[in-house]
């Protein structure tokens, strides 16, 4: 963090981010957290700083996590939800009624499977505990698994650290790509489409279609007389705000189905 107090300043006023990951911070409890930023700075850029400092700084160097937060979001470090890892815990108010938990974990290359094993400690203390199962959880930093094909969320032939990858996604059975994750929600939403919405018409006829409304069908209605007998009628062409009405139409319906079907 030393050789990085410019860079990270021109972030912040640049950017203005809400919250900052860091790791590899390089920290010891000698150092203090207004040193991280240069000397002199705005009131608005000295963020709430979380830290972690790796136990073995001292004879092994590196290490290290931190969380940063803007000074005006109410903060608080979670220290019962530490474990023998690198891993720190902020709980952040989003809102007078909202609590997001943001969690910077760093896994040194080549470490030993403990540091998976400990990190599974801590997301199982939240996953039980009354206080912060029900948050927004958001964990970034760096586990040094570079040999995860997350598109098939699975260890690539040959992986190195092959142990390692396959307890990250054992240590939740929730764990799945965003491949495999959209495909269920699509599967998933079209059988329940298919159940519900019929694809053809209910008693034959395309006006009974769910979203055709009265007001929708008194339109089809003075749209059909007036191409057949344009004289008889002095009604305009349906216009095309009025057929993006009845698509409208249609598509709030669809996404009506969609959220209480995924409520």
């Amino acid at each position: 963090m030393k050789n990085k107090q410019t860079e990270l300043h021109n972030i912040i006023s640049s950017c203005t981010p809400d919250i900052i990951i860091g790791t590899e911070t390089h920290t010891d409890p000698t150092f203090n957290n207004a040193e991280i930023l240069p000397a002199n700075v705005p009131a608005e850029h000295i963020y709430q700083t979380f830290r972690k400092d790796r136990k073995e700084l001292i004879e092994k160097g590196g290490g290290g996590v931190l969380i940063m937060v803007r000074p005006e979001l109410a903060a608080e470090e979670c220290l019962d939800l530490d474990t023998d890892c690198e891993i720190k815990w902020v709980k952040v108010a989003v809102s007078k009624s909202e609590n997001i938990l943001i969690g910077s974990y760093y896994r040194e290359p080549k470490s030993k499977l403990e540091a998976l094993e400990e990190l599974d400690k801590s997301l199982s203390k939240i996953a039980n505990s009354n206080v912060y199962k029900n948050m927004k959880l958001f964990i970034g930093g760096d586990f040094n698994l570079g040999d995860i094909d997350w598109s098939l969320g699975r260890c690539v032939a040959g992986a190195r650290d092959k142990n390692h990858c396959e307890t990250y996604f054992q240590s939740d059975p929730y764990t799945e790509s965003v491949e495999h994750n959209w495909t269920n929600f699509k599967e998933t939403l079209m059988k329940s489409l298919n159940t519900n919405i019929p694809t053809k018409t209910l008693k034959g006829n395309r006006n009974d279609l769910p979203w055709m409304s009265k007001k929708i069908k008194n339109m089809i209605h003075k749209n059909r007389n007036f191409t057949i007998k344009p004289e008889a009628h002095r009604v305009k062409k349906i216009s095309l705000p009025s057929i993006t009405f009845v698509k409208r139409s249609g598509m709030d319906f669809i996404l009506h189905t969609i959220r209480t079907l995924t409520t």
